[in-house]
């Protein structure tokens, strides 16, 4: 028999050749241990490097400033007067030439605020922020241009639009100046859209209280009417009294006439009498008809009249009202708020950045200690190999 020896596995769990191929947390700490030098030179550069750059950037700060664009409050100006929102507006009915006292009907004047937030800050951000930066950049050279970015943003569900930078600490007076010129250029845009809005409200009260006006005429007309009315009607009641009077008198005449015997005079005074009997009986129907008939219908119509002029002034008076309240609550554009500074320096603070710079480093020390060891293993085992 031939001692061969024992066979040399190949694989499998708790073989020598698995068990070869493990790496235990003694090895990992050996293998620290032995490149301490790399781990922490490596810490030593990273955390340096975070430090350095920490300390060395330039320190910012936010500036912001807040702007109230223009308003009426025209949703209840809307809802008493029923008017329309139909017609173009401040600058742009400027622009495109609408006479609103000659052209648009009275209920077509739109006294809504003449510019949205979101179409102001728009203006702001591409019109008054670069035309700000260019005048101050040429008054102080291109060494001292202002060269950070300035956005303008409408504030959701408000009237205010909000201008905002973040600057260095070094330019935060350059930048304040900027904000404020732009914002005074905005102001300044608007000036004549509000002097047209204004104008129009002022149109619309005078032509509100003229309607009232001419309402509350008529309806003091219509009232006389309805009292002359019923004058009449005491008037007639009187006459119809005088001529039941007066019939009742020529009747018995005419039936004294009758009993005796007539002579031609007699004859002649019969015919008279009833005639006048005739005309007395017919005035006495029709003031009858009138009173039961035509006096009602003409009451009733007037009591109609005078009930829809007491609604129609009513209504005209409350547009009256409303117009003069939304007049005194118009608002022009304004700055709310100055350019104001934050509390303190934006970005991450110097102590985190040195922080995550130390994690980072161990973290590379230690990504380093075992690729040097790695590099140190194969170049052994190319040797031997050799």
């Amino acid at each position: 028999m031939t001692d061969e020896g024992p066979s040399r596995p190949t694989g499998g769990a708790g073989t020598p050749a698995a068990a070869a191929d493990e790496i235990s947390l003694f090895d990992i700490w050996n293998v620290l241990v032995r490149r301490r030098w790399v781990v922490l030179t490596v810490f030593v550069l990273v955390t340096a490097i975070a430090a350095a750059v920490a300390l060395t950037r330039p320190t910012t700060y936010q500036l912001s400033q807040t702007i109230q664009v223009g308003e009426v409050d025209a949703g209840s100006v809307f809802e008493t007067t029923g008017r329309r929102a139909d017609m173009p507006v401040g600058r742009q009915a400027a622009s495109e030439g609408v006479n609103i006292y000659l052209d648009a009907p009275r209920d077509a004047v739109d006294l809504n605020y003449f510019d949205t937030p979101e179409t102001a800050a728009t203006e702001l951000h591409n019109l008054h922020i670069p035309a700000a930066r260019s005048a101050f950049n040429a008054d102080e050279g291109q060494e001292a241009a202002l060269t950070a970015s300035v956005s303008a943003q409408a504030v959701e569900n408000t009237q205010l639009i909000r201008m905002t930078a973040e600057v260095p600490a070094t330019r935060v007076g350059a930048y304040e100046e900027l904000m404020s010129h732009a914002a005074e250029r905005l102001v300044a845009a608007h000036e004549e859209a509000e002097k047209l809005t204004r104008r129009r409200f002022e149109n619309a009260v005078t032509e509100a209280r003229n309607a009232a006006a001419a309402i509350r005429d008529r309806l003091a007309a219509r009232r006389s009417a309805l009292e002359r009315v019923g004058i009449q009607r005491d008037l007639i009641k009187a006459r119809i009294k005088d001529l039941e009077q007066v019939v009742e008198r020529t009747q018995s005449a005419r039936l004294k006439a009758i009993e005796g015997q007539p002579d031609v005079a007699q004859a002649m005074s019969m015919l008279l009498v009833a005639n006048e009997l005739r005309q007395a009986k017919g005035e006495l129907n029709a003031l009858r008809e009138r009173l039961a008939v035509e006096l009602p219908a003409d009451k009733a119509e007037l009591e109609n009249e005078v009930a829809s002029l007491e609604r129609r002034l009513a209504v005209a008076e409350g547009e009256v009202e409303a117009l003069q309240a939304g007049m005194a609550g118009f608002k022009g554009t304004r700055v709310v708020t100055s350019p104001q500074r934050s509390g303190g320096p934006t970005g991450t603070p110097w102590a985190v950045i040195v922080a995550l710079g130390a994690i980072l480093g161990g973290v590379a020390g230690v990504l380093a200690a075992f690729f040097a060891e790695f590099v140190s293993a194969a170049r052994v085992h190319r040797a031997t190999s050799a």
